[in-house]
């Protein structure tokens, strides 16, 4: 029971800073580049793009799964285990891809419990 406590906690977590990057890269995008240390160029505005469509998937999904898991659905571990793996590679991939450990270490302290609460759930 408390292991399924801890994984609505942590989407709900999720979500909540999820939609707060989005937010911030729609309000102030200079601002995030800048203190990414990445440069404004046409490649940051594909980046935005491309962050904001992906929040935009992540964040209601992890509603969703906090929703279903609620109600004692399958669906809801099933789009957690989905949210917690998905999170986890794209950090890895962030990480290796830019070198860039720092970009990817929230998303690892989030997404690695995701995974582990998601998995320990009992499917009926």
């Amino acid at each position: 029971m408390i292991s399924k406590k801890l994984l609505v906690g942590f989407i709900a977590l999720n979500s909540i800073i999820q939609l707060s990057l989005m937010i911030m890269l729609w309000a102030a995008l200079p601002a995030v580049l800048t203190y990414l240390k990445v440069q404004d160029c046409d490649g940051a505005h594909i980046f935005e793009t491309y962050f904001i469509s992906a929040i935009m998937i992540i964040a209601p999904a992890g509603f969703l799964a906090i929703s279903w898991l609620n109600k004692s659905k399958n669906e809801g571990i099933v789009l957690a285990r989905f949210i917690g793996i998905t999170m986890t590679i794209a950090a890895i991939n962030v990480g290796c891809s830019l070198h860039r450990i720092d970009l990817a270490a929230m998303d690892l302290a989030r997404g690695i419990p995701i995974t582990i609460f998601a998995f320990m759930q009992k499917t009926s």
